[in-house]
């Protein structure tokens, strides 16, 4: 019996200390968790910064990685893509009362298919993609006090 509360209470207190240090009173803040959380594979931690339609999508990826063998392995060689973030811009609204926020971010994936020879002919060079720096705005809510993503755009 004591074991079973055992390994019941450490993913909880685990879980605890984990999101203990989130501020959610700055959209830009809720967002950097976000990014940090994704870059680093944490996915359940996304459910806690957000709602309606990301909270939707987060909860379809978590199932698909439960239920997917090969997901989680595919799932970690994309997010080892992912050379970095930066915030670029952050913009307050207020519609009806209702707070918004749409922080803008650009993201660094790089390029890990091929590495180019010093023998490659120029047009093999050609063929070789450079890294690809794509944006994406997040949209966050006020909710009860706290900053949730609400939806994400991915722009080239």
């Amino acid at each position: 019996m004591r074991k079973t509360w055992f390994l019941i209470l450490i993913p909880v207190l685990f879980l605890l200390s984990a999101t203990k240090g989130l501020d959610y009173s700055d959209p830009v803040l809720v967002v950097d968790a976000a990014c940090i959380f994704l870059m680093k594979g944490d996915y359940e931690y996304l459910l806690l910064l957000t709602e309606e339609n990301e909270k939707k999508k987060t909860l379809i990826i978590l199932s698909n990685l439960q239920s997917n063998k090969n997901a989680k392995a595919w799932l970690k060689e994309e997010m080892d893509k992912l050379g970095g973030y930066e915030i670029v811009n952050a913009e307050l609204y207020t519609n009806n009362s209702q707070q918004y926020a749409v922080v803008s971010t650009r993201w660094l994936i790089k390029n890990t298919s091929q590495e180019i020879s010093e023998f490659a002919t120029p047009e093999e060079k050609a063929k070789i993609k450079p890294n690809i720096v794509t944006s994406v705005d997040y949209l966050l809510k006020k909710i009860d006090g706290k900053w949730k993503i609400v939806s994400t755009k991915i722009r080239q």
